[in-house]
């Protein structure tokens, strides 16, 4: 009993000498822009390696192919300053291109149609954070992504709303986030 009871605080301890390292800022808040991109996000690190967050945002390329993401990421960080993350949650993609979709038995398309897809949003990015001055207050975050979102296509056809078969939608993320650590 007392082997367990040691070894379980030790496991502890040593966990938590992770999670509370000295020195270091856990939290990260901000909120960031782009050329058609502006969003807010939350970052808590759990190691010096590997933060959780939250992030919402609106994202346009080029006015005709546009992401609203909702998503929960894990971030890793090999070196200082640079990250891979992870994105997933909910998101809406609108985008110009051709819609299928059945009628009466006939799968008919629609060229060059605004077509709007809800569903799963998976998000790779990479970026850099950069600190000013010492460790904590501003910091400064490039960031690349590409959201990808996963789910049934819409469309109006006709002044109708139809549902179509299962789409895919994407477009790239440059955005430029500044926040606070504390």
């Amino acid at each position: 009993m007392a082997k367990k009871t040691v070894l379980v605080l030790a496991l502890a301890g040593f966990l938590a000498g992770g999670v509370f390292a000295q020195n270091a800022k856990k939290n990260f808040i901000g909120g960031s822009v782009g050329l058609l991109d502006f969003g807010a996000h939350y970052e808590r690190m759990l190691t010096p390696k590997f933060g959780i967050g939250a992030e919402a945002y609106f994202n346009s390329f080029v006015f005709f192919w546009n992401t609203i993401g909702f998503k929960a990421m894990g971030r890793i960080y090999p070196t200082k300053g640079l990250f891979f993350g992870l994105g997933l949650g909910l998101g809406f993609y609108t985008g110009d291109g051709d819609f299928e979709y059945s009628r009466n038995g006939t799968t008919v398309t629609v060229e060059d149609t605004l077509v709007g897809i809800t569903g799963f949003l998976i998000e790779p990015e990479i970026g850099y954070k950069i600190d000013f001055g010492k460790p904590g207050g501003f910091y400064l975050e490039p960031t690349l992504g590409l959201p990808v979102v996963l789910g049934v296509q819409k469309a109006t056809v006709f002044f109708n709303d139809v549902e179509g078969s299962f789409g895919v939608g994407m477009n790239p993320r440059l955005h430029l986030g500044l926040g606070f650590a504390f």
